[in-house]
């Protein structure tokens, strides 16, 4: 049984099973409603596989994809943090009743930054709607969502159009020598310390953003001068892609100046909780400095950039860099009109 009471401009609704009770507040009673008979349907047949597509709002099918669909094939941290995101917008919304004009509305949104969020890319944008899209199309082929056409691809298709989605864009964005040092000094003016080490190890390794905040002390070996890092980022495999790359004196250097009276236990910045606590922190630097249009990320290609001029061979920065296609490196290999003056008066 369900009971349904309104409170201020949201709706509280109690569902009883078994002299349980379980409760859920939503923004608006066709979301109760939904709610109510989603949560009765678990409770009672939780082995279920048919859904009332009129009857599950889409937050509901995001949330029962991440439940059914992640055991089996893990997502990536970023993926996982995506999808909760969209569902947060579409609450009440049965999955029914969503059309490509909810889609366009809602891009719209996310591209202008709205209710104190950044605006986000075309790349990001494109990402979002594309795991929407995944889990329309696993629910209509494996849960028996009876839906005409799947609105999120639909969106896709005119959204690219139009411009509003598309592809990353590849950033060639170098770290010039003053830039660094100008980093540097602020970073290490800041209390908690961490952001200098970070940025010259990434600068030194060109470890991810990600590969750094996770790093721990046992995947350092000081005497073979190696880092391991576990799951690295690929492009089908999210678990097992652990991988061992050999690092620089300086680098080493760098954790050891950071660990000095510490236990060297754990991970090697406890203090960093998320990764997007980099950039924000890092974003902070960079505007103190009086830097334009620089990225945390970009010091990873900074970092791969030096690997190519210290006459490291394609094979090898893929070994450091984790690249599994070395057409992707080819951009690292850059070469300025004035680095070549010198050549050709040679």
């Amino acid at each position: 049984m369900a009971h349904y009471l309104k409170r201020g401009d949201n709706w509280y609704v109690t569902v009883s099973h078994k002299r349980k009770r379980y409760y859920k507040t939503l923004p608006t009673k066709p979301a109760a409603v939904a709610w109510a008979t989603q949560k009765k349907a678990e409770l009672t047949s939780p082995t279920a596989h048919e859904i009332v597509a009129s009857e599950w709002t889409v937050d509901m099918l995001l949330d029962r994809y991440i439940k059914e669909v992640h055991p089996h094939r893990p997502f990536a941290r970023s993926k996982m943090s995506t999808i909760k995101l969209t569902a947060k917008h579409f609450t009440d919304i049965p999955i029914s009743s969503l059309t490509p004009e909810h889609i366009f509305q809602y891009a719209e949104k996310r591209r202008a930054g709205y209710k104190g969020r950044r605006p986000i890319g075309k790349a990001t944008l494109n990402q979002q709607l594309t795991y929407l899209a995944q889990m329309i199309e696993h629910a209509r082929t494996l849960w028996g969502v009876d839906l005409p056409s799947n609105a999120a691809r639909d969106a896709l298709s005119a959204l690219s159009k139009i411009g509003l989605v598309g592809g990353s864009k590849h950033r060639d964005r170098r770290v010039a020598p003053h830039e660094l040092v100008s980093l540097l000094e602020i970073a290490e003016e800041h209390r908690s310390g961490w952001m200098g080490p970070m940025i010259r190890l990434a600068v030194e390794t060109g470890m991810r953003q990600s590969e750094i905040c996770d790093l721990k002390w046992e995947h350092v070996d000081f005497e073979a001068s190696t880092i391991f890092i576990k799951d690295r980022k690929h492009p089908t495999e999210k678990k097992g892609n652990d991988q061992t790359i050999p690092v620089s004196d300086a680098a080493l250097d760098v954790l050891r100046a950071w660990g000095l009276g510490t236990a060297h236990r754990g991970r090697v910045f406890p203090d960093v909780k998320l990764a997007s606590s980099v950039s924000d922190r890092f974003a902070a630097v960079r505007e103190k400095a009086g830097i334009e249009d620089l990225h945390f990320h970009d010091l990873r290609h900074e970092a791969i950039s030096r690997f190519f001029e210290k006459g490291l061979q394609i094979q090898e920065v893929a070994r450091i860099s984790g690249h599994k296609d070395w057409k992707q490196l080819l951009r690292y290999t850059q070469l300025t009109a004035e680095s070549l003056v010198s050549k050709l008066n040679g």
